[in-house]
């Protein structure tokens, strides 16, 4: 019956004391964004962080990735990355063009070259085939001189 008595005591014995006014609740945070890292899926927790696969430096993946480039894993670019490649387009395309009309100043000045190489072996070979005919008439005429001294000797006889 002890046991019972301690374990109920009358409030009527103690004096009531008045508590003061609690304060009120902090203020709720506001909801996050989606993007934010308690939102995303378990697998993408964590990984907040991306090495650009240019520069090759680490960054934080929301400030520093587009969003499409965010999807491409390890081959993704960071933006600064591709403002750089965007800027350095219009060069590449000047580069190229320079390129393009060196390469054809270089081919027609070959072609000169080649042209006047033909011409050269046409008029050597213009030469030699004159220089071929001479030879022949000079020894044709050296036939005759012979054939006609040889008729005047026989005629002679």
């Amino acid at each position: 019956i002890r046991s019972h008595s301690i374990g109920i005591m009358s409030s009527a014995n103690q004096p009531q004391r008045v508590q003061p006014p609690q304060p009120p609740p902090p203020p709720q945070p506001p909801k996050r964004q989606s993007n934010e890292r308690n939102d995303q899926p378990a697998a993408k927790r964590g990984k907040m962080e991306r090495e650009c696969s240019v520069c090759k430096r680490l960054k934080s993946l929301q400030d520093n990735f587009s969003k499409s480039q965010r999807n491409k894993g390890a081959n993704a670019k960071c933006k600064e990355c591709i403002d750089v490649q965007q800027k350095g387009r219009p060069q590449q395309e000047e580069n190229r063009k320079l390129a393009a009309e060196k390469r054809e100043a270089k081919r027609k000045q070959q072609e000169l070259i080649r042209k006047k190489a033909e011409e050269e072996r046409k008029k050597e070979e213009e030469e030699r085939n004159r220089a071929a005919k001479i030879r022949e008439a000079e020894e044709k005429k050296k036939v005759i001189a012979v054939n006609e001294e040889k008729e005047a000797s026989t005629t002679n006889r």
